[in-house]
């Protein structure tokens, strides 16, 4: 995609701005708060930052906050049950691993100091459970990965110690499963990427080993899914970024291969949007700093590309908000650390599956070749009809209009030439298909075809809408010694409603 394109189009497919951050950051932290603002607390630029912001979406504004007790980036901030934000550890200006915790109130806006951490630490996990307490686990101090974790009462505002890791991991993830327990994932180890995942239960206080990663990383995203699997994505492997993405399954505590991004990446972040899939923009891959911005769908197992953000960042943080928006703010673009914030609408970017929702019926095709000379494979009066559901599956029959009758009337009982005449003049197929709004196409997954060679194929389609018809066209292929284009147009039977 050409980023300099000032076109309309071009606009249709970037992120919408919003207000900029007062203070330029990144390696910070935002927590969605209970009154809808977000808080976004210390980070990085050139030195650790103090101060903290609020995000108002009903302004799409942001106001100062006050400032951290110790400017600290790296840090954790979780929402506690009582709407307080506990902020631990992170990397400051004279200790770099800091064992600093403080508490922000919403309701007075002040900042104050709590019990420090026993093992001062960056770069680690913390996890709200489901008791209210906070677990900490992992990270990293001046002589290496930590192993220990600590769990803080917000009821006594006191650390405790408990169980360690079995395998010491900084930039990790952690997620809280759907039974209480929490799943550390890769990270940073003492000679390499970890591949051993975990598992700590909060009733024992200890850790368990569980299926280990295809692939060891770490910067990468965890998500906890819809249905109670885990999805990591991305990440860096001993300096290698990846593409790869893999799911954990917490019945079998097992991992398995999912579809691969369309593009490496790492130091980015995922939200699970209230459908069901996981938004991952953004991110860096070596001196690479992405603006591109991918959408996985679990039921397919599948990335798609969406609209793209204005300015490629990694290092920043993505907030869900209570309308389904996706907040990210703040984060570096290789150059510059960054002070802007962007919004992604969800329900702008399913408009355009939802356009393609219902029945077609068709007007016309034709194959044009490049001597612009026009071919019509089943007649110029073509019939057929193609139809899409909302669940992402499609199914599509052309046909020739004077087709001729078997002469038996027995549909197993045709001549040789009867039956090559009908499946010459006959087409169907059926399967998945998914949006590219990014690209303006859209791709048949093929699962069954008249055509067995389409069979697990995907037919790619570029698309255009105008009042009740769509038009699609197949990418160039070579037809008898010519570079020929098909152009499908349909019009709308069923669907028509305001989607």
């Amino acid at each position: 995609m050409n980023m300099n394109d000032s076109s309309a189009s071009m606009a249709s497919k970037l992120w919408a701005l919003t207000g900029s951050l007062n203070a330029a950051r990144d390696a910070h932290t935002a927590t969605l708060l209970p009154d809808e603002r977000v808080l976004v607390a210390g980070g990085f630029d050139g030195a650790p930052v103090a101060g903290s912001e609020l995000y108002d979406p009903a302004s799409g504004t942001w106001s100062t906050a006050g400032s951290l007790n110790i400017a600290r980036s790296h840090h954790t901030a979780t929402l506690l049950n009582d709407g307080r934000v506990l902020v631990v550890g992170g990397y400051g200006d004279v200790t770099h691993h800091l064992a600093a915790a403080e508490l922000y109130d919403p309701v007075s806006g002040t900042w104050s100091s709590t019990d420090s951490l026993k093992v001062g630490r960056y770069e680690h996990s913390a996890t709200l459970l489901p008791d209210g307490k906070v677990l900490v686990a992992g990270g990293e101090e001046d002589d290496g990965v930590v192993s220990s974790a600590e769990i803080y009462d917000p009821a006594s505002g006191i650390w405790n110690a408990t169980g360690s890791l079995n395998a010491a991991r900084s930039f990790h993830s952690a997620v809280l499963l759907s039974d209480g327990k929490v799943l550390v994932a890769g990270g940073k180890g003492v000679t390499g990427c970890v591949t051993v995942a975990e598992l700590y239960d909060p009733a024992s206080g200890t850790w368990s080993t569980t299926g280990s990663l295809h692939v060891g990383r770490h910067d990468h995203s965890a998500t906890l899914l819809h249905d109670g699997k885990v999805l990591l994505a991305g990440g860096v492997d001993n300096g290698n970024y990846l593409n790869s993405a893999e799911i954990y399954d917490p019945a079998s505590g097992t991992w398995s291969a999912t579809g691969s991004l369309n593009a490496r990446r790492g130091l980015h972040c995922a939200s699970i949007l209230p459908n069901g899939k996981v938004l991952v923009p953004g991110g860096e891959c070596g001196s690479d700093y992405l603006n591109g911005t991918e959408i996985y769908d679990p039921t397919s197992g599948s990335w798609s590309i969406t609209r793209f953000l204005h300015v490629g960042r990694a290092r920043y943080t993505a907030t869900l908000l209570p309308d389904g928006k996706v907040l990210v703010a703040g984060g570096y673009d290789g150059t510059d650390v960054l002070g802007g914030a962007e919004l992604f609408d969800q329900k702008e970017h399913s408009m355009a599956k939802d356009r393609f929702i219902g029945t077609w019926k068709l007007v016309s095709f034709e194959f044009r070749g490049s001597d612009g000379e026009a071919v019509y494979p089943f007649g110029k009066d073509v019939v057929g009809t193609i139809h899409y559901d909302e669940a992402g599956y499609m199914s599509a029959q052309l046909m020739r209009s004077d087709r001729a009758l078997f002469a038996s009337g027995d549909q197993f009982g045709g001549t040789p030439e009867e039956i090559k005449e009908a499946f010459e003049g006959y087409f169907a197929y059926f399967g998945r298909y998914e949006v590219n709004e990014a690209e303006q196409t859209i791709t048949h997954r093929v699962q069954g075809s008249l055509f067995p060679n389409w069979i697990g194929q995907g037919q790619v389609r570029y698309f255009e809408f105008s009042g009740s018809r769509m038009t699609l066209r197949s990418t160039p292929s070579q037809i008898e010694n010519n570079t020929m284009t098909g152009t499908f147009v349909w019009e709308r039977v069923t669907g028509s409603k305001n989607r």
